[in-house]
């Protein structure tokens, strides 16, 4: 049993982190091994994320803190997105709260993580059970696991716009050797 004075540390660490993140993801963290977590939090460390394990209350109490604290001064549009109601009681496994300060990059290490969880390969379908959900603080929208599964599953942003910019500059290129070949075909003759 936890002593009042850790768990006012625990809603200080929450309340803290919950101030500098984008977004929230809760993952099922039952039945995995320690040292696979442990090395899951260096991972999320690397990314501008936190995994943080701790109890629905108090997980509750820093997001009603924060609307507390957030009611009783004028606060800014970033303050009030903060201002979230969320039903934990509704998950009913033990769970880890992912505190990212960048919505798709954490996705998408939670996403590599749980699909490769342990060095097994897992189905999309037994990854979608590990992931339960979350909150977007910016766009003060809660995320479903389909949501964060999309997101994850996304190929890094650097790599998209290189698709993109292939995909714009290909016919370009195609015009430039016809233009070009016609040029040789006209000197030659």
């Amino acid at each position: 049993m936890k002593t009042r004075q850790k768990k006012e540390q625990e809603l200080k660490k929450a309340t803290d982190l919950i101030s500098e993140s984008e977004a929230i993801i809760f993952i099922d963290i039952s039945k995995i091994p320690t040292h696979f977590l442990n090395q899951f939090r260096r991972e999320l460390k690397n990314n501008l994320s936190q995994l943080l394990v701790i109890k629905k209350r108090i997980l509750n109490l820093a997001l009603s803190s924060k609307n507390l604290s957030a009611d009783k001064q004028e606060s800014s549009p970033e303050e009030k997105a903060k201002n979230i109601k969320l039903d934990l009681e509704s998950l009913k496994t033990s769970f880890g709260t992912v505190f990212t300060k960048n919505l798709e990059l954490g996705a998408q290490t939670i996403y590599k993580f749980l699909s490769s969880e342990g060095g097994k390969s897992l189905e999309k379908e037994k990854i979608a059970e590990r992931f339960l959900g979350g909150y977007d603080f910016v766009k003060q929208k809660e995320l479903s696991p389909k949501e964060l599964i999309t997101i994850g599953s996304l190929p890094p942003r650097e790599v998209v716009l290189g698709q993109v910019l292939s995909g714009i500059l290909s016919p370009i290129r195609g015009l430039m050797y016809i233009l070009n070949e016609k040029t040789k075909r006209s000197e030659n003759q």
